[in-house]
Protein backbone atom coordinates (compact mmCIF):
# COMPACT_ATOMS: atom_id res chain seq x y z
CA UNK A 1 0.00 0.00 0.00
CA UNK A 2 1.38 3.38 -0.99
CA UNK A 3 0.45 6.94 -0.02
CA UNK A 4 1.72 10.03 -1.82
CA UNK A 5 3.22 12.35 0.82
CA UNK A 6 4.96 14.67 -1.63
CA UNK A 7 2.93 17.85 -0.94
CA UNK A 8 3.36 17.43 2.81
CA UNK A 9 7.10 16.69 2.59
CA UNK A 10 7.80 19.56 0.20
CA UNK A 11 6.29 22.22 2.46
CA UNK A 12 6.67 21.01 6.01
CA UNK A 13 9.26 18.28 6.06
CA UNK A 14 8.33 14.85 7.36
CA UNK A 15 7.96 14.27 11.05
CA UNK A 16 5.30 11.91 12.33
CA UNK A 17 2.98 10.19 9.87
CA UNK A 18 -0.24 8.63 11.23
CA UNK A 19 -2.42 6.17 9.33
CA UNK A 20 -6.11 6.19 10.37
CA UNK A 21 -8.56 3.69 8.94
CA UNK A 22 -12.11 4.70 8.05
CA UNK A 23 -13.80 1.38 8.82
CA UNK A 24 -12.88 -2.14 9.80
CA UNK A 25 -9.52 -3.37 10.95
CA UNK A 26 -6.35 -3.29 8.84
CA UNK A 27 -2.98 -4.74 9.77
CA UNK A 28 0.43 -3.74 8.39
CA UNK A 29 3.88 -5.09 9.04
CA UNK A 30 5.78 -3.06 11.65
CA UNK A 31 9.54 -2.47 11.52
CA UNK A 32 9.87 -5.68 13.54
CA UNK A 33 7.90 -7.61 10.91
CA UNK A 34 8.84 -9.22 7.63
CA UNK A 35 8.27 -6.10 5.49
CA UNK A 36 8.88 -2.93 7.52
CA UNK A 37 7.35 0.38 6.45
CA UNK A 38 9.45 2.37 4.02
CA UNK A 39 9.65 6.04 3.16
CA UNK A 40 10.84 6.37 -0.43
CA UNK A 41 12.10 9.81 -1.49
CA UNK A 42 13.05 10.69 -5.07
CA UNK A 43 15.00 13.91 -5.49
CA UNK A 44 16.86 15.75 -8.22
CA UNK A 45 20.51 16.73 -7.89
CA UNK A 46 21.07 20.22 -9.36
CA UNK A 47 23.36 20.21 -12.37
CA UNK A 48 26.56 22.17 -11.76
CA UNK A 49 27.66 23.97 -14.91
CA UNK A 50 31.37 24.69 -15.24
CA UNK A 51 33.28 26.91 -17.62
CA UNK A 52 36.89 26.49 -18.70
CA UNK A 53 38.96 29.60 -19.39
CA UNK A 54 42.38 29.40 -21.06
CA UNK A 55 44.78 32.34 -20.78
CA UNK A 56 48.12 32.86 -22.51
CA UNK A 57 50.84 34.95 -20.85
CA UNK A 58 51.14 38.65 -21.44
CA UNK A 59 54.78 38.49 -20.34
CA UNK A 60 57.32 35.79 -19.48
CA UNK A 61 61.07 35.84 -18.98
CA UNK A 62 64.12 34.18 -17.46
CA UNK A 63 66.39 36.07 -15.09
CA UNK A 64 70.03 35.13 -14.50
CA UNK A 65 71.98 35.77 -11.31
CA UNK A 66 75.22 35.47 -13.29
CA UNK A 67 74.06 38.22 -15.65
CA UNK A 68 71.89 40.36 -13.38
CA UNK A 69 71.58 43.28 -15.79
CA UNK A 70 70.73 41.32 -18.94
CA UNK A 71 67.16 40.93 -20.26
CA UNK A 72 66.08 37.57 -21.71
CA UNK A 73 62.38 38.27 -22.21
CA UNK A 74 62.27 37.62 -25.96
CA UNK A 75 63.96 34.21 -25.77
CA UNK A 76 61.91 31.14 -26.86
CA UNK A 77 62.61 29.32 -23.58
CA UNK A 78 62.16 29.82 -19.85
CA UNK A 79 65.01 28.40 -17.78
CA UNK A 80 65.10 27.08 -14.22
CA UNK A 81 68.34 26.08 -12.50
CA UNK A 82 69.93 26.21 -9.06
CA UNK A 83 73.70 26.56 -9.11
CA UNK A 84 76.33 29.04 -8.01
CA UNK A 85 74.38 31.44 -10.24
CA UNK A 86 70.64 30.74 -10.48
CA UNK A 87 68.12 30.91 -13.32
CA UNK A 88 64.53 31.71 -12.35
CA UNK A 89 61.53 31.91 -14.67
CA UNK A 90 58.66 34.38 -14.45
CA UNK A 91 55.30 34.27 -16.21
CA UNK A 92 52.35 36.66 -15.95
CA UNK A 93 48.72 36.47 -17.11
CA UNK A 94 45.88 38.95 -17.37
CA UNK A 95 42.83 37.10 -16.06
CA UNK A 96 39.55 38.58 -17.31
CA UNK A 97 35.97 37.55 -17.92
CA UNK A 98 35.48 35.17 -14.98
CA UNK A 99 31.78 35.09 -14.10
CA UNK A 100 31.69 32.34 -11.45
CA UNK A 101 33.63 31.10 -8.47
CA UNK A 102 37.07 29.70 -9.24
CA UNK A 103 37.14 25.94 -8.76
CA UNK A 104 40.68 25.32 -9.98
CA UNK A 105 43.59 27.07 -11.65
CA UNK A 106 46.38 25.16 -13.40
CA UNK A 107 49.65 26.46 -14.83
CA UNK A 108 50.72 24.37 -17.84
CA UNK A 109 54.26 24.42 -19.21
CA UNK A 110 55.75 22.63 -22.20
CA UNK A 111 59.12 20.99 -21.46
CA UNK A 112 61.84 21.60 -24.04
CA UNK A 113 64.69 20.28 -21.88
CA UNK A 114 63.97 17.83 -19.08
CA UNK A 115 65.64 17.23 -15.75
CA UNK A 116 65.25 15.72 -12.26
CA UNK A 117 63.70 18.87 -10.77
CA UNK A 118 61.26 20.89 -12.84
CA UNK A 119 60.91 23.50 -10.15
CA UNK A 120 58.46 24.86 -7.61
CA UNK A 121 55.90 27.52 -8.47
CA UNK A 122 55.29 30.61 -6.33
CA UNK A 123 52.97 33.57 -6.59
CA UNK A 124 54.84 36.85 -7.06
CA UNK A 125 54.00 40.51 -7.34
CA UNK A 126 53.05 41.68 -10.84
CA UNK A 127 55.07 44.84 -10.16
CA UNK A 128 58.73 45.72 -10.10
CA UNK A 129 59.89 45.87 -6.43
CA UNK A 130 58.83 48.99 -4.53
CA UNK A 131 56.84 50.36 -7.48
CA UNK A 132 53.36 50.28 -8.94
CA UNK A 133 54.77 49.61 -12.40
CA UNK A 134 53.98 46.18 -13.80
CA UNK A 135 57.00 44.14 -14.79
CA UNK A 136 57.42 43.51 -18.51
CA UNK A 137 59.48 40.87 -20.27
CA UNK A 138 61.26 43.66 -22.11
CA UNK A 139 62.54 45.07 -18.82
CA UNK A 140 62.72 42.19 -16.34
CA UNK A 141 66.16 41.15 -15.11
CA UNK A 142 67.67 39.65 -11.97
CA UNK A 143 68.25 43.07 -10.41
CA UNK A 144 64.58 44.13 -10.60
CA UNK A 145 62.67 40.85 -10.51
CA UNK A 146 59.89 40.41 -7.90
CA UNK A 147 60.97 38.49 -4.82
CA UNK A 148 60.29 34.76 -4.60
CA UNK A 149 59.08 33.98 -1.08
CA UNK A 150 56.43 32.22 0.94
CA UNK A 151 55.16 28.70 0.37
CA UNK A 152 55.26 27.05 -3.04
CA UNK A 153 51.88 26.15 -4.49
CA UNK A 154 53.11 23.03 -6.25
CA UNK A 155 56.27 21.25 -7.41
CA UNK A 156 56.91 19.66 -10.78
CA UNK A 157 59.34 16.91 -9.74
CA UNK A 158 61.20 15.20 -12.57
CA UNK A 159 60.12 16.35 -16.04
CA UNK A 160 60.71 14.87 -19.48
CA UNK A 161 61.17 16.69 -22.76
CA UNK A 162 58.20 16.92 -25.12
CA UNK A 163 55.39 16.93 -22.57
CA UNK A 164 53.13 19.31 -20.70
CA UNK A 165 53.48 19.59 -16.95
CA UNK A 166 50.64 20.91 -14.80
CA UNK A 167 51.04 22.86 -11.57
CA UNK A 168 48.16 23.61 -9.22
CA UNK A 169 47.96 27.36 -8.56
CA UNK A 170 44.33 27.51 -7.44
CA UNK A 171 45.16 29.34 -4.23
CA UNK A 172 46.66 32.22 -6.22
CA UNK A 173 43.61 32.93 -8.41
CA UNK A 174 40.41 34.29 -6.88
CA UNK A 175 39.02 36.25 -9.81
CA UNK A 176 39.91 38.76 -12.50
CA UNK A 177 43.29 40.47 -12.26
CA UNK A 178 46.98 39.95 -12.89
CA UNK A 179 48.35 36.52 -11.98
CA UNK A 180 52.14 36.49 -11.72
CA UNK A 181 54.22 33.36 -11.00
CA UNK A 182 57.86 32.41 -10.61
CA UNK A 183 59.59 29.04 -10.87
CA UNK A 184 62.78 28.07 -9.09
CA UNK A 185 64.42 24.74 -8.24
CA UNK A 186 67.20 23.06 -6.26
CA UNK A 187 68.96 21.27 -9.10
CA UNK A 188 72.14 22.10 -10.99
CA UNK A 189 70.53 20.54 -14.08
CA UNK A 190 68.90 23.26 -16.16
CA UNK A 191 65.27 22.68 -17.14
CA UNK A 192 63.81 24.57 -20.09
CA UNK A 193 60.17 25.36 -20.83
CA UNK A 194 58.72 26.95 -23.92
CA UNK A 195 58.05 30.67 -23.49
CA UNK A 196 55.31 32.52 -25.32
CA UNK A 197 57.84 33.08 -28.12
CA UNK A 198 58.45 29.31 -28.33
CA UNK A 199 56.43 26.49 -29.91
CA UNK A 200 53.99 26.04 -27.00
CA UNK A 201 53.25 29.09 -24.88
CA UNK A 202 52.51 28.62 -21.17
CA UNK A 203 48.84 28.34 -20.31
CA UNK A 204 46.74 29.21 -17.30
CA UNK A 205 43.62 27.02 -17.23
CA UNK A 206 40.89 28.27 -14.88
CA UNK A 207 37.65 26.37 -14.22
CA UNK A 208 34.70 28.28 -12.73
CA UNK A 209 31.11 27.41 -11.92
Amino acid sequence: VEWNLTPFAAHNGLGKVMVIGSSGEMQYSSREGTDPPRLVIDYLVPTVTTETHTFLPTNDATVSQAKPKLIFGTKPTLQVKDAAKDFNAYVKFNVTGLTGAVQSATLRLWVTNGGPDGGRVYSTSPYYPNTTTQWLETGLKWNNAPAISGTAFDAAGAVAVGQWIELDVTAAVTGDGRASFALTNDSTNVVNYSSKEGPHAPELIIITN
